[in-house]
This record gives structure tokens, C-alpha cells and sequence, in this order.
């Protein structure tokens, strides 16, 4: 069970046996949960990451008039926005997920970024081409830079998040 939980059962005045008690009986309701039930949660889990991956491409087909047409601090700025919004609501996708599974996502946790990585540098790519086929001023990016750049904002409120669970 989650950490976080117990902090603030114990912060509420509950007893070791208390909370012993109320995890027991949080994990038996699990096993008695009925079939229709772990269906949707399953077809949820599913839903949020098909969702995700989508968001991803969305952003990344986003940013390809930036891409062509910017470069730079200007460029680095939109993507750094973009990153960490998206960011932002995926890490409240991964906790209504966490909700559903008590499971640690590990696929949540690398697999998202990654397909943001690979749809980042395909797309940068892209953009790359679009300039030379349609003569427009020649702005090439180094797609695994800009790549890098969005993921590691993308994944920057996971870290922040992760950070404060430590901390308090």
C-alpha cells in the first residue's frame, strides 16, 4: 500500500493495529472485487495510455510549424512550455491510473517518455525535410537534442513529484 497512505492515517491518530487492520481489509476487497469491475479498471488503464500516446503525437504533429519556422531560444522556449504542460496532466493521468492499480507502472513511467522521444525526433525529422522541399529559410534541428529537450521537460513533473512524496 502507499506510503503516503499510512503517513496520513498516522498523522490522523491512528494506531499500528488500526491501519494493519484497514490495509487487510483494502486488500481483501480487492480480491472480491467483482469481474465487471476489474474489467473497467483494466479497460481504464488501457484507455489512459492509448490517450497518452495519442497526446503525444498530437503534441509532437503540434510542433511542427515551430519547428520549421523557429529556432533557438524561441523555439526551445515553446517546447519547454509544451513539455512541461503535457507533462503536468500526464502525471494526472498516472495518479487517476494509480488509483485503479495498486501496481507500480513501470511501462507509465518509461514507456510514455519514450514513445515522446521517438515521436519528437520523427517529427523534427519531418520538419527538417519540409524546409529543404518547400525552399522555406533553412532551419534544420538536431532531432535528438530537441528530442531530449522535450523529454526531459515532459518527464521534469514526474521528478518534482517524485521529489516532494521524499520530502514530506
Amino acid at each position: 500500500m502507499d506510503d503516503e497512505f499510512i503517513k496520513k492515517l498516522r498523522k490522523k491518530g491512528w494506531s499500528n493495529t488500526e491501519i494493519s487492520h484497514a490495509l487487510s481489509l483494502i486488500n481483501k476487497s480487492e480480491q472480491y472485487k467483482n469481474k465487471s469491475v476489474k474489467r473497467i479498471d483494466v479497460i481504464a488503464y488501457w484507455s489512459s495510455l492509448f490517450i497518452a500516446i495519442i497526446g503525444n503525437l498530437i503534441i509532437s504533429i503540434i510542433l511542427i510549424p515551430f519547428l520549421v519556422l523557429l529556432q533557438n531560444l524561441p523555439l526551445y522556449f515553446i517546447i519547454i512550455v509544451i513539455a512541461l504542460a503535457f507533462g503536468f496532466l500526464f502525471q494526472l493521468l498516472i495518479k487517476d491510473i494509480q488509483k485503479i492499480s495498486s501496481k507500480n507502472n513501470i511501462v507509465l513511467d518509461f514507456f510514455i517518455p519514450a514513445i515522446a522521444l521517438i515521436n519528437i525526433f520523427y517529427m523534427t525529422n519531418f520538419s527538417n525535410y519540409l524546409s529543404k522541399t518547400f525552399s522555406l529559410p533553412l532551419i534544420t534541428h538536431n532531432p535528438l537534442a530537441i528530442g531530449i529537450l522535450y523529454v526531459a521537460f515532459f518527464s521534469l513533473p514526474y521528478f518534482i513529484i517524485r521529489i516532494a512524496k521524499f520530502s514530506s
